[in-house]
């Protein structure tokens, strides 16, 4: 519901949904400043040696206007193939020895994953690196969640303005 009895409203909901939107470009500049990092490291001996990798994903849902996004943290893991995962691979390669799969971290009830769950998944090299982009990812979930709750309220001021025309 945008505008309604007060016109002003429709200004507030733009500058809401740009708001919206800049947190969610940033997050997605998070995720790919990790990904930077492990591309440099990709020649030095050793540099994956973890059996899976942390990544932040980010996700917009809801609708055109309104860019609610959903940033979580995932580990890749590589598992070896099953007859199934072959007949479905991408590239039609039925010889396929492995498969990625995707496995997407709990984060419970505050808008930050706790540090002991991050670092069980984190190369030693990446540790500083994803506290720092989950502190960041944290702030911009605690600011979207706030525009969600304000644009949910100014909707029921509206519905009671309407109700009192």
């Amino acid at each position: 519901m945008r505008g309604g009895v007060d016109p002003r409203l429709d200004e507030f909901h733009q500058m809401l949904d740009e708001h919206e939107r800049d947190c969610v470009t940033l997050a997605r500049v998070h995720a790919e400043r990790l990904m930077d990092e492990r591309r440099k490291r990709r020649d030095e001996p050793n540099w994956q040696d973890r059996g899976g990798s942390l990544g932040l994903r980010v996700r917009e849902r809801g609708e055109k206007g309104a860019a609610s996004f959903r940033a979580e943290w995932i580990v890749m893991r590589r598992i070896p193939a099953s007859t199934k995962d072959r007949a479905l691979a991408k590239n039609n390669d039925s010889r396929a020895k492995f498969v990625t799969r995707y496995f997407a971290l709990p984060k419970g009830r505050s808008d930050q994953y706790p540090n002991s769950r991050l670092l069980k998944y984190a190369r030693p090299w990446e540790e500083e690196l994803i506290l720092e982009i989950e502190s960041e990812v944290a702030h911009l979930r605690t600011q979207v969640k706030k525009i969600v709750d304000l644009r949910r309220r100014v909707n029921l001021y509206n519905i009671f303005l309407e109700g009192e025309e």
